[in-house]
């Protein structure tokens, strides 16, 4: 029996279901393993990305604190350098060198009070003492 000839019009790809050989399948179940791991992987990443994303978020919100408290108060904090000033008394004075004012009244500690040890015949002390 001889086949009819046949009239090819044109042809054409599609994606179509093939069975796989053995070799195949471990090949994809592989994959599949890699693929799974590289997920874990990333979203590892993404976790870390997250956390730093929101410290970084919690970083400008204190700025942002920090530069309103300073706009709405006029004012904000600076290191400032202070003198002590031995009173005389066992007491000092603690200074602003920026604006002279003192900010502080209190005992002088003993490491204070080593510092300034009056000489013999001195009645009192008004040396700054450094610390």
């Amino acid at each position: 029996m001889k086949e009819a000839a046949v009239d090819v019009v044109h042809k054409f790809e599609t994606d179509l279901y093939c069975d796989l050989t053995r070799d195949e399948v471990r090949e994809r179940g592989e994959s599949l393993a890699q693929t799974l791991e590289n997920i874990r992987i990333e979203e590892e990443d993404l976790r870390d990305l997250s956390k730093q994303r929101k410290q970084k978020i919690v970083l400008l919100k204190e700025r942002v604190k920090v530069l309103g408290d300073a706009t709405r108060f006029h004012r904000e904090k600076r290191v400032v350098e202070v003198e002590v000033v031995n009173l005389g008394n066992g007491m000092c004075n603690e200074i602003r060198k920026d604006t002279g004012e003192v900010i502080r009244t209190r005992k002088l500690s003993d490491s204070e009070m080593q510092m300034t040890v009056p000489k013999i015949g001195e009645k009192s002390v008004n040396t700054a003492a450094k610390s």
